[in-house]
């Protein structure tokens, strides 16, 4: 399963480099940004899950179940997020791209 992760500080270059994986690779890579999911308020992240962990746990449980069917699928995929933007309670790697491009 070909993938790349990218994780690093804001202003780190995160966003160009994904931007220009999916520019040049657009037909073999699909690129996904975690970030852009948004993030609800902290009362919302509550009455939904509970916490703010968990709400961040639900979400990269969702973005892992979203990237296993695109490497089913064969393909390859880059995934762009901040430290810590993922969950590290699940148990798997901490990747980062988004459904909603």
């Amino acid at each position: 399963m070909p993938l790349i992760i990218l994780i690093g500080a804001s202003g780190s270059g995160k966003t160009t480099i994904a931007r220009a994986i999916e520019d040049r690779f657009a037909e073999s890579v699909d690129v996904f940004f975690f970030g852009r999911i948004g993030v609800p308020s902290a009362e919302q992240m509550v009455a939904e899950c509970g916490s703010g962990e968990g709400w961040r746990r639900a979400k990269t449980i969702e973005w892992m179940a979203k990237l296993a069917q695109v490497a089913e699928a064969g393909r390859k995929w880059c995934l762009k997020a901040r430290p810590g933007s993922l969950s590290s309670q699940t148990g798997q790697p901490q990747p980062v791209r988004s459904p909603m491009n």
